[in-house]
């Protein structure tokens, strides 16, 4: 479960809807975390008082010396829907993922891959029609482009291909 993992990543431009490049980390070890990212050259050296002074230096959790107030965005967006809509919305997008996982063991023509666990649903065809095979027998990469295109109008579900060599036409 979560208590095993060394470190957990969130970010927020997914369920909570904050622009790009706002995350945060949880951490089991946070000095073996910092010691991987530490550098400290003689003109960042850590001093007892002044600019210098005191831990932590947040330059050493990551690989930027400097940081924008990247966390207002995500205090924004917490202020102006409340933590408890943007549970509702996380509720809901599970919901919908658990309903396409439904519909995709209801079909005859597709196989679910695994769990849905949250909001991925990984899912192919158990057999590729012969008309969408390319030469070599995979799902030609036109109709995956012209396919995922189409079904990428506005709607709330947007499958991508996968990199795999199975059959595999969308886990996101």
């Amino acid at each position: 479960g979560i208590e095993s993992a060394d470190s957990i990543a969130f970010d927020f431009h997914k369920w909570m809807h904050v622009n790009y490049d706002a995350g945060i980390v949880l951490l089991q070890d946070g000095a073996a975390h910092r010691k991987a990212f530490s550098s400290r050259p003689d003109y960042l050296a850590a001093e007892q008082r002044g600019l210098a002074g005191g831990n932590p230096w947040f330059c050493e959790y990551g690989p930027e010396l400097s940081r924008s107030f990247r966390a207002l965005k995500v205090w924004y967006t917490i202020k102006e829907h409340g933590l408890e809509r943007i549970g509702e919305k996380i509720t809901d997008n599970c919901r919908q993922a658990r309903h396409l996982a439904s519909l995709v063991e209801a079909h005859e023509e597709f196989e679910l891959l695994c769990p849905v666990r949250l909001n991925i649903v990984c899912f192919r065809w158990k057999q590729i029609p012969k008309n969408l095979m390319n030469s070599t027998g995979k799902l030609s990469y036109h109709f995956r482009s012209v396919a995922l295109r189409s079904l990428r109008q506005p709607c709330s579900i947007y499958p991508l291909p996968s990199g795999s060599t199975s059959p595999t036409i969308a886990p996101p």
